[in-house]
């Protein structure tokens, strides 16, 4: 039996998630739905404090990959990852360089050409080589 509900009897779920026991002197959770519980994957032993990432780190054992792309036969476990990879079809370049007229699909891929060709601050001054 839970300490904060009585009357239900704990079980391991279905979803291979376990909330791990507070420590001796640590404050109980407050009934906020929010509030951060450390989660424990029983396949691997990483550790999450939301449920959201949790079940996210569950896709790698299962293999679920729900976001599939309508234009090519690429299926993806984050919606954000499908979001990125739709550009490649639409051609979409939304990250501009403020120094020279380069642009890129991805955020990353920016980064790396301003300290690649314009020094290692974001907004660094030099010529585009």
């Amino acid at each position: 039996p839970s300490n904060y509900h009585p009357d239900k009897q704990q079980s391991t779920p279905s979803h291979g998630l376990v909330a791990v026991r507070r420590q001796p002197g640590q404050p109980p959770h407050s009934s906020s739905s929010t509030e951060k519980q450390a989660r424990k994957c029983l396949v691997c032993g990483y550790t999450a404090y939301y449920k959201s990432t949790m079940l996210r780190h569950q896709m790698i054992h299962t293999g679920e990959r729900p976001y599939k792309c309508t234009l090519c036969t690429k299926d993806f476990n984050l919606k954000s990852n499908l979001v990125k990879h739709l550009r490649v079809h639409t051609g979409e370049r939304p990250y501009e360089c403020h120094l020279c007229p380069w642009k890129s699909a991805r955020n990353n891929k920016l980064v790396h050409h301003l300290k690649t060709h314009h020094g290692t601050g974001k907004f660094s001054d030099g010529a585009c080589m």
